[in-house]
Parts: structure tokens; sequence; C-alpha cells
């Protein structure tokens, strides 16, 4: 069943299994979507606001007109959520020491240390890079690359005119890339 089937299947009866599905197929790209506001080293709290999104929206469906797909609506509250977190005082960046990086396992077999350590130190700086980029526009980067929504989804997402998400995507990329030269990086 598509969303709209199963949002009107759950005003109409109230069956909870309605709403799990709903669930199950939109967790993850919510719970993308605040991390890629609140950024790196958020996991804990990202699944906090999750639940908390989804907590928000089992209470509002009856109020959903079905204007707007229900996933940009869901994506709405949850880049708001995100948002608002993010602005309060509650919100602090996470410090990890290096001496806490150097000790944490990693799943990616030592074939070549060189390579391994090159690879690593490459992430490490396109994390810290995209950390840097003020929260627009990496929330519109991660919506884009890593969440496959489309402009007009995006648009939807942050009420915002198509051109205006092209203008930031733009920029974004832009100031990305001006980052990672600094950083010497100019094959990402």
């Amino acid at each position: 069943m598509d969303d709209a089937l199963l949002v009107q299947a759950f005003q109409r009866t109230g069956e909870e299994a309605h709403f799990k599905a709903l669930v199950e197929r939109h967790r993850g790209p919510t719970f993308r979507l605040i991390l890629s506001i609140l950024g790196a080293g958020q996991h804990a709290v990202s699944e906090e606001l999750t639940q908390d999104v989804f907590l928000k929206v089992y209470r509002r469906l009856g109020q959903f007109r079905g204007e707007a797909k229900f996933s940009t609506w869901l994506y709405r509250i949850a880049h708001n959520q995100a948002v608002d977190y993010r602005a309060s005082a509650r919100f602090r960046a996470t410090y990890c020491g290096h001496e806490v990086l150097d000790m944490t396992p990693t799943d990616r077999p030592l074939d070549n240390p060189f390579t391994s350590a090159s690879a690593g130190r490459t992430a490490s700086v396109v994390n810290d890079c995209l950390a840097r980029l003020p929260h627009l526009y990496r929330s519109v980067l991660h919506q884009h690359y890593w969440m496959g929504m489309t402009v007009a989804e995006i648009s939807a997402t942050l009420s915002a005119p198509e051109g205006t998400v092209k203008s930031y995507m733009h920029r974004a990329r832009a100031k990305l890339h001006k980052l990672l030269a600094e950083k010497g990086i100019s094959d990402v």
C-alpha cells in the first residue's frame, strides 16, 4: 500500500498496523535527515528526535489533509524538530578526542595500512568540512545525496521555491569544494 492509502486507512480505522507500516517505511530517512541537521556524532540524539517526530505525527495524523505527500509532511516536521533542537540551549556539539577515535575498532579489513589511513583521513576531513557548512547547506546536501530526495521534495520539506533549493545546493557544493581544497583534498 502506498503512503496515501495507509494514511487514509489509519485515519478511518485507527489501526496501529497502518501507522507501523508508515514508521517502518520512513524511519531510516527521517533519522538521516535529523542527523544531517545535527551533525556527525549526534546519533543518540537523532534517534530520540526521530521517535519524538513519529509521536508527533501519530498525534497529528488526523489533521493531515493530503495537500502534500505524506513523506513531505513528515520530513518537514522532522526538519523543524531538528532545527529547533539545534537552536536550543541543550544542543552542544560532542567532543571526541583522538585517543578515543584511535581506539575505536573499524569494520574494514586492514589490507593496506597506508590506503586505510589515507581513506580514514579523507573521510574525517570530509566530515569535518561538512560540519563546518551552515546547517541549511549541510541538510540540503544530505537530503539530496544521502537520502536521494529530488529538488522538488527538498523544496517542499523546506517550504522554499525549487530555484532557491538549487541555489542552496550550488552554494553548498561550492563552499564544500573550497573547504576541501583548503585541506588539500580535490578528488572527492
